[in-house]
């Protein structure tokens, strides 16, 4: 089916880039950064998924760990919601 799928996370690390992969391989255009630290990251893409076809939210910045903080109302640093539209 046809989803939207969006993603929210609230990091304290500097020069964090996260995106969603399908199946291990990256969706570039989920891929967003920054540059600075305690920051909140987000978005999103509507996607083709088949069943069994695996979501993840992911650090797309392999020179960097992300540290992931609670902040307004992300109660544990991150969160993603796929929603079925088709």
């Amino acid at each position: 089916g046809t989803y939207i799928v969006t993603y929210t996370a609230s990091t304290n690390t500097g020069a964090s880039n996260l995106a969603i992969t399908v199946n291990t391989a990256v969706v570039q255009s989920t891929a967003n950064g920054c540059a600075t630290a305690t920051v909140i990251i987000s978005g999103s893409a509507i996607l083709t998924l088949s069943a069994g076809d695996e979501i993840q939210l992911i650090n797309n910045n392999s020179a960097a760990a992300v540290d992931l903080k609670p902040q307004d109302g992300i109660s544990n640093g991150a969160s993603m919601t796929a929603v079925r539209i088709n």
